[in-house]
């Protein structure tokens, strides 16, 4: 599992260092790390191209290139793209034999020593700007992001290592940027430790790779930002089933899901509930969609009982009063309650602390907030911690990163990104299988935030299972969701 903290958090650490810091003790660290980094996509007569901005992120390509350039036979070019540079790692590199080509005496692109082009073998370093730069980039900084751009379209491009983040993206994370306002990263290096930029779908994308170096600064006691978690990290997340266990103690979830237009919407919510392991599955629904769930899973028990928790909402439409009436009776009872699609909108019916998830992707949420979809594409982690705050509910952000927000009551207020799925998955279908996965975990007694968690998680991997690199149903997912909760007690 990985943890990002907030810049501000991260210069204060840095700042208390003391005499590590100012002796460039520091630097040297986290560019001895990006060398590294380096190395291993170097070829052996490849060179190294240094992008430079005046900060401590330039200070740290150039240190980088003085390694490099001492310690190999690599042609190593930095390009000053200001009129200033870290002082220290300027004499530094120039005392290592490094090309420096001052601001003003090169254009775009950057001379490459020899007669090719900078490509394939190559890596260029990325030190532009760091942490407490603003997103986008423009002037020069943006034609060399451009350059980089074209000769990555036509597959011609060198390795990409990032000081800290890539130039002109949001440290926080929060907002995206248009290719040629960003240096894309094939790797980044992060000294410390991840930074909301890394892990939030609206950057992470432009990171590439990040690896974590360890310049000897501890962030122990530092609330984290984010973090994100994989399937094999929740592992003990799951509650397996003891000898003495029986169908009622691994507990009843009730279904209201499905209706006569998409009664399909009522099967994979109860497949899903049934291959998580839940103990038994209630289902409450149309006469159409109640055959097609017994015809598809005969072990759902159709009518009302008792249960340990609700879902309710997938495949239902608000302009069916009767049904959005029947579902507002059950969201009112104060079992724990998944509220998907259909059912989004009851969550101000449910009662003061009960524990309820909201599952909605970025259409849904925006309409919620009234708010507009990119708005919530672009920064989903304020835009659920806000329905969290509104509701006092898990949300269920998701996407092609999906992010879960805890509620502000939660003892653990960090949200949590999870990215282990695969593009195949956007299909119709999937987010009734999650809503099924998570009722069904909330059924056998976890939380809300981590049966979220752990529900998403589920089936990412599934849908990895299922796919297998190609296109897949839903109901194949549903199927490996079993292999995917076996998967964590082998890992447990």
């Amino acid at each position: 599992m990985r943890v990002a903290h907030h810049p501000q958090d991260v210069r204060r650490i840095e700042q208390g260092a003391g005499e590590v810091l100012t002796d460039g003790t520091l630097m040297r660290r986290a560019a001895r790390g990006v060398a590294e980094a380096v190395r291993d996509h170097l070829a052996r007569e490849g060179r190294v191209l240094g992008l430079v901005g005046p900060g401590d992120n330039g200070g740290d390509a150039l240190w980088c290139l003085a390694m490099l350039a001492s310690g190999a036979p690599h042609r190593c070019t930095a390009v000053l793209v200001a009129d200033r540079a870290h002082e220290a790692g300027l004499a530094a590199a120039r005392r290592a034999g490094v090309e420096i080509l001052e601001a003003g005496e090169w254009t775009v692109p950057p001379p490459a020593p020899g007669t090719s082009p900078w490509g394939p073998g190559d890596v260029v370093v990325d030190g532009i700007v760091g942490l407490s730069g603003r997103p986008g980039l423009t002037g020069v900084a943006a034609e060399v992001a451009g350059w980089l751009d074209g000769m990555r379209e036509r597959s011609a491009a060198p390795h990409v290592v990032a000081v800290d983040l890539p130039s002109g993206a949001d440290p926080g994370g929060r907002q995206a940027t248009h290719r040629g306002q960003v240096v894309v990263a094939d790797t980044t290096v992060a000294p410390t430790c991840c930074k909301p930029v890394h892990l939030l779908p609206a950057t992470r994308a432009v990171c590439g790779e990040v690896r974590v170096v360890d310049i000897g600064l501890d962030t122990a006691g530092v609330t984290p930002a984010v973090r994100e978690a994989a399937h094999q990290d929740l592992a003990g997340a799951y509650p397996l089933p003891t000898p003495a266990d029986h169908k009622y103690t691994r507990g009843v979830l009730g279904v209201a899901a499905g209706s006569d237009v998409y009664p399909g919407a009522a099967v994979l919510s109860c497949s899903a509930a049934l291959y998580t392991g839940v103990g038994m599955v209630r289902y409450l629904g149309p006469e159409r969609a109640t055959g097609q769930v017994l015809a598809r899973c005969p072990e759902v028990v159709p009518g009302q009982g008792r249960v340990q928790a609700w879902l309710l909402g997938p495949g239902t439409s608000e302009d069916d009063s009767a049904r959005r009436d029947e579902m507002r009776r059950l969201a009112q009872r104060s079992e724990p309650c998944v509220l998907d699609a259909g059912a989004l909108s009851l969550a101000a019916d449910r009662p003061a602390g009960a524990d309820t998830v909201l599952t909605p992707h970025a259409g849904e949420l925006a309409g919620l907030l009234g708010r507009e979809r990119e708005e919530v594409e672009a920064d989903p982690l304020a835009a659920g911690a806000e329905a969290a705050e509104r509701w006092g509910a898990t949300v269920v952000v998701k996407g092609w990163a999906t992010v879960v927000v805890p509620p502000p009551r939660d003892e653990d207020p960090v949200a949590t990104v999870l990215a282990g799925g695969t593009p195949w998955m956007a299909t119709a279908g999937t987010g009734d299988l999650l809503a099924g996965t998570i009722g069904a975990l909330l059924a056998l007694g976890v939380a809300g935030p981590s049966a979220a968690c752990l529900g998403v998680a589920l089936h990412q991997r599934a849908g990895v299972r299922a796919s297998a690199g190609g296109p897949l149903r839903g109901l194949e997912l549903a199927r490996e969701l079993s292999a995917a909760v076996a998967e964590l007690h082998e890992q447990s």
